[in-house]
């Protein structure tokens, strides 16, 4: 993240609120009852205070119901989505996203107990850490918020906390044993504070073992340190997140980024990231690790990547950053690994998968997932892939511009494979109306400014459990990114 003084604005990685005072039109006189404060928006719009208030606090000026999606958020902008399913009560989910509601960036939690149907949104996580010295240090910004959750129904949420006007930051993790109601307080897993020119922490991700196995509630993460270059960090707690080890890099090599652990069905840990190179493509990676999480080997190629640059109407859109999924179910496809990403190697942009059946030995080429005619010039992005474990259902959900003549307006789809990614069903448009990305934003608070950035996130969620599939997108339809989902059966 960047920050440039223009005048009466600042410019963080996006466009910021410009204050505009009570002579913000040319040719406007003061009067004897001043014009009320005006800010003009990164899209050239100006709204009053009491606009933007409203914008922040409450819901959209919009109908709240448009269709059959169902939001999920109250307050927002909101992005980045994570959700579980609880497996001994599949009426019961937890979701968070990042709000930015109070112009910072907040991780908050929303919990249903009718399969999806119905949200109550949760206070946000606490934003406090405790320095070396032993005082309470509050953070300005949460994000990139990950969920898992053990054997015994903790709820666990990681997230990045950091300072837009200092260099602290960290990776921390909340633990919830109310089902997502409430998170005690975040438990440090890496923090710089009161350091000069510290590392920044970026991209977290979290995973716990269920499997029953000799590493049975485990919990595993990992994340980017980007310091002197960029590494993927590891750490593992065994004892329900009340601790964490000393994080150790795991990446052979640096210039990496998006890294995403998950257990296999023996309780090993596969981590998965995208490593960009100097004298060739970039890679996506895979590491493996059989001992809990305390050693691993070497680096694994999984696939080249054929990147691609801004996409039309968006600031921010994940890349290629690869989604990861391991099959732990007791069918025949049990133990497959499958890995999805953005990739623009037909021309424009498409979901590709390649697949492991060996432990992540070795990697099918690469095949392309969305199902509209290929080099049409429509784009597909930002992947998440998930495996029903009770069923070894293959699950895949992304964004798609197919409907849309300019390759503008989006749609969020699913497709499944019930034969471990040998054929997919035709895929489904979940949305019941397409939207503008280019509506998304969040608003940064720092010391003396606020700040709008375009962005609509860098990942969705989805989950799958009998036969369901629960996913939950970032949406513009209401002018401001919002939270949707549509739960849907698909045996």
């Amino acid at each position: 993240m960047f920050a440039r003084f223009t005048g009466t604005s600042v410019i963080i990685a996006g466009l910021c609120l410009s204050f505009l005072g009570s002579f913000a039109s040319v040719g406007v006189t003061a009067q004897d009852n001043p014009s009320p404060r005006r800010f003009r928006m990164g899209n050239g719009r100006v709204v009053t205070a009491e606009e933007l208030s409203t914008m922040l606090s409450g819901p959209p000026s919009r109908s709240l119901v448009q269709g059959t999606n169902i939001r999920v958020n109250q307050t927002g902008p909101a992005a980045e989505t994570t959700l579980v399913i609880d497996p001994r009560d599949p009426q019961h989910i937890i979701a968070a996203a990042m709000d930015s509601s109070q112009l910072a960036v907040r991780v908050t939690p929303y919990v249903s107990f009718d399969g999806g149907q119905t949200w109550e949104q949760q206070s946000p996580v606490r934003n406090f850490a405790r320095s070396p010295d032993g005082r309470s240090v509050k953070f300005q910004n949460q994000s990139d918020p990950v969920l898992t959750m053990d054997s015994e129904g903790n709820v666990y949420v990681s997230t990045i906390m950091w300072n837009t006007d200092r260099s602290d930051n960290g990776v921390f993790v909340y633990r919830s044993t109310n089902g997502g109601r409430r998170f005690s307080a975040g438990v440090p897993v890496v923090a710089h504070i009161g350091e000069s020119n510290p590392a920044f922490e970026d991209k977290d991700w979290i995973t716990a073992d269920t499997t029953g196995g000799p590493f049975n509630d485990f919990l595993y993460i990992s994340w980017t340190s980007i310091g002197d270059g960029s590494r993927i960090l590891f750490s593992r707690s065994t004892d329900r997140g009340m601790t964490f080890s000393t994080p150790q890099i795991i990446s052979d090599d640096r210039g990496v980024q998006g890294s995403m652990p998950r257990v296999g069905p023996q309780g090993e840990v596969y981590v998965i990231w995208l490593h960009s190179r100097r004298d060739r493509r970039p890679e996506i990676v895979v590491d493996l690790s059989t001992d809990g999480g305390v050693t691993f080997g070497a680096d694994i190629h999984v696939a080249d990547v054929h990147p691609f640059g801004r996409l039309r109407a968006l600031a921010r859109h994940g890349g290629s950053l690869p989604s990861l999924a391991v099959d732990r179910s007791a069918g025949p496809t049990r133990g497959n690994l499958y890995v999805v990403w953005a990739d623009r190697r037909s021309g424009d942009v498409d979901i590709l998968l390649s697949r492991s059946t060996d432990g992540g030995m070795s990697w099918s080429e690469p095949i392309r997932v969305n199902d509209d005619a290929p080099g049409n010039g429509k784009d597909q992005f930002m992947p998440f892939v998930t495996v029903d474990q009770t069923t070894g259902d293959l699950v895949i959900g992304y964004y798609d511009r197919r409907d849309s003549v300019e390759n503008f307006l989006v749609d969020y789809r699913v497709t499944w494979s019930s034969d471990g990614g040998e054929t997919f069903a035709p895929s489904i448009k979940l949305t019941d109306q397409p939207f503008d990305p280019s509506a998304a934003f969040r608003f940064i608070r720092a010391a003396n400014f606020t700040c709008m950035v375009p962005f609509m996130g860098d990942y969705t969620s989805l989950a799958a459990h009998q036969g369901v599939i629960v996913p939950l997108w970032a949406d513009t339809r209401n002018g401001r990114s919002d939270i949707f989902t549509q739960p849907m059966a698909i045996r």
